[in-house]
C-alpha cells in the first residue's frame, strides 16, 4: 500500500467569481503515488479513502452568503461545503472544509473547490489531502 499526503497553498491574492474553481496554488510537499495537483485540481488515483483538510481565507466583493464546496468530478461532496454570511466587503473571512471522499474506481477521481454566492478575492488556500 502506498501512503500519499499533498500539500498545497495559494498564498496571492488571487479573483474568482462566482461560479469559479478555486485554484489550490501551489505543491508544497508531496509523498507517494495517490495524489497529484493538476492545474486548479487535485487529482486522486486508486480506490479508496481519502481525507480532505482544506481552509480558504476570503474577502468577498459583496455582502451576503458565501460557500465553498468541495467537488468531485464537478459534483457537490455531501457535506463538503462551508458557508458564512459576509456582513462587509472588506471582510476577510475563513472557510474551513474537513471530510473523508472515497474514490471507487481505479481511473481517479478530480477534486476542486468552488465558490458561490458573490465573487471573492481569496486570500490564502491551503489543502491537504492524505490516503492511508
Amino acid at each position: 500500500m502506498c501512503e500519499t499526503l499533498l500539500y498545497t497553498a495559494l498564498t496571492t491574492d488571487t479573483p474568482v467569481v462566482n461560479g469559479g474553481i478555486v485554484p489550490v496554488g501551489d505543491t508544497i510537499f508531496k509523498t507517494g503515488c495517490n495524489i497529484i495537483q493538476n492545474g486548479n485540481t487535485i487529482k486522486i488515483l486508486g480506490k479508496g479513502n481519502f481525507f480532505v483538510f482544506a481552509v480558504a481565507t476570503i474577502a468577498a466583493a459583496s455582502t451576503g452568503p458565501i460557500t465553498i464546496s468541495l467537488q468531485q468530478d464537478g459534483v457537490d461532496v455531501i457535506g463538503g461545503q462551508s458557508t458564512i454570511t459576509v456582513a462587509g466587503t472588506s471582510d476577510q473571512t475563513v472557510l474551513p472544509i474537513i471530510l473523508p471522499v472515497r474514490n471507487l474506481t481505479c481511473c481517479g477521481s478530480t477534486l476542486s473547490f468552488v465558490v458561490t454566492g458573490a465573487d471573492v478575492t481569496v486570500d490564502n488556500m491551503t489543502v491537504t489531502v492524505l490516503k492511508q
